[in-house]
């Protein structure tokens, strides 16, 4: 039996998945999100662990457990781990584009391609 609750799905004696997607948050920049808690009062709002790749730090940035307005563009799928999700994030390097958007792109679709091989913790079915 599968339960959904507020963006969080748990399957029967298994562990927690937390919905992935990419949206915009009210800083304006476009990230990759890991919804970490349940529906709030506001249902844009949402306490999300998100991450992007910074061309002029050539770093990883994210925020863990932040509540935000997030105007979600696209769903990928469902992962049981946050400490895991994090890792494949900042493992995946900054690509060098000529765009913000370009290297977004790029980058998301490494992380992307890197937790769907992680069968353990991914799940791309809408329970």
């Amino acid at each position: 039996m599968t339960n959904i609750i507020a963006n969080v799905v748990t399957v029967d004696n298994s562990k927690p998945s937390y919905k992935v997607f990419t949206g915009q948050d009210s800083d304006g920049r476009v990230k990759l999100h890991l919804h970490v808690s349940g529906q709030m009062t506001n249902p844009k709002e949402r306490a999300t662990n998100a991450y992007y790749p910074n061309q002029q730090t050539q770093i990883i940035d994210g925020k863990d457990g932040e509540t935000k307005v997030v105007t979600i563009f696209q769903e990928h799928g469902w992962f049981t781990s946050e400490a895991i999700f994090r890792q494949i994030c900042l493992n995946q390097p900054v690509p060098l584009r000529q765009t913000e958007q370009e290297s977004f792109e790029e980058w998301r679709s490494a992380v992307l391609s890197a937790a769907s091989n992680d069968k353990a913790h991914w799940t791309s079915h809408w329970m």
